[in-house]
């Protein structure tokens, strides 16, 4: 059995958090190891090691996801990002995927979309 893709989720909503941490860890091959509430944080699970995949909102009060996502791609390259915004798509998901991005979902979007972009965005193989 393949060890099961670890997700991280920053988003400042805490329903937000709590719902996707509870949708996410219904599939078998998922498994949010952490959710937190900014950018700042975000960044140090990408650093840990602990995460596979990040979901990460842009709008957060001390440090936004644009900021987080520069410093994830310099310090933490292997960590693949999916920016969950309720921005338009059409306004930031050029620039979002030029900083390295992985893919732009916009707020709201069905479950089955973010649980393919999750699995999209691992690059397999990881011994666990």
């Amino acid at each position: 059995m393949q060890c099961p893709i670890r997700v991280g989720i920053a988003d400042d909503d805490s329903f937000i958090r709590t719902a996707l941490t509870r949708l996410i860890n219904t599939e078998a091959d998922l498994r949010v190891v952490r959710a937190v509430e900014d950018g700042a944080p975000a960044v140090a699970l990408a650093q840990s090691g602990a995460i596979d995949i990040l979901i990460l909102d842009l709008e957060m009060p001390a440090m936004n996801g644009v900021e987080a996502l520069k410093h994830i791609r310099q310090s933490a390259p292997a960590v693949n990002v999916i920016v969950h915004s309720s921005r338009p798509a059409e306004d930031i998901a050029a620039a979002i995927r030029d900083a390295g991005a992985a893919a732009y979902l916009q707020k709201p979007c069905c479950f089955e979309l973010m649980l393919q972009a999750i699995r999209d965005a691992f690059r397999p193989p990881r011994v666990c």
